[in-house]
């Protein structure tokens, strides 16, 4: 059903994962034009544009993961005339990211890696979830984690990198990004604390080396 909320994406989307600490949220924005569903399903390949489809993207649950049917979006609707603004929300469970629906539905190639300490993600082939009324989707991972790889620039400012899916590459995608569990602030902090520590060692070691020296050469005279 995600990817069918997708195909009748009016205009411009946007697909967010927010990693802060172990924390990760996901966040999906779209507009529906309503103008463009009738009463019936003009055909098959059309059946989308229904009554039936709008009724059920406004008073149904979305699951949130591919193969559980308990687990559901939190959803925000705006209903302005004839656009439907909507909002999907999950804050996923440990080690549950690789279950996404989005992630599963919408990509070929989907490899996710989530460790104790990180969290790899790789995306790659055919994107699908992009229907011929939809301009582009973009395609956000937020973190204020340590980054280890990503095959696109980082935003400094906002903390992003975005990846921008079109009718030019939807297919093929190449999504790339290696995150650590640890805030940035955490990070360089123990890196801080463990160099601190070495280079106390380091100056009481050549204290103890100075004294050592002094008293031999108090004793030699």
């Amino acid at each position: 059903m995600i990817i069918l909320i997708l195909f009748i994406s009016g205009c411009s989307s946007q697909y967010t994962l927010n990693i802060d600490g172990e924390n990760i949220e996901e966040n999906i924005n779209f507009t529906v034009d309503k103008e463009k569903f009738v009463e019936e399903e003009l055909a098959p390949d059309q059946g989308i544009y229904s009554s039936s489809t709008l009724d059920y993207l406004k008073n149904s649950d979305i699951k949130a993961l591919y193969n559980e049917d308990k687990y559901k979006f939190e959803k925000n609707l705006n209903d302005d005339g004839n656009i439907l603004q909507v909002e999907l929300n999950y804050k996923y469970l440990e080690n549950q990211l690789e279950d996404s629906n989005f992630l599963n539905s919408c990509f070929e190639n989907k490899e996710i890696i989530e460790e104790n300490d990180s969290i790899k993600i790789h995306l790659t082939g055919k994107f699908y979830c992009l229907g011929e009324n939809s301009d582009a989707m973009e395609f956000v991972i937020s973190t204020k984690n340590k980054v280890d790889h990503a095959n696109i620039d980082y935003n400094i400012f906002d903390n992003k990198f975005t990846w921008y899916i079109d009718g030019t590459n939807k297919d093929n995608v190449d999504i790339e990004i290696e995150i650590l569990k640890k805030s940035k602030l955490s990070y360089y902090g123990t890196i801080a604390i463990v160099s601190i520590a070495i280079l106390g060692v380091i100056i009481l070691t050549m204290v103890a080396v100075a004294k050592i020296s002094n008293r031999k050469n108090v004793n030699e005279i």
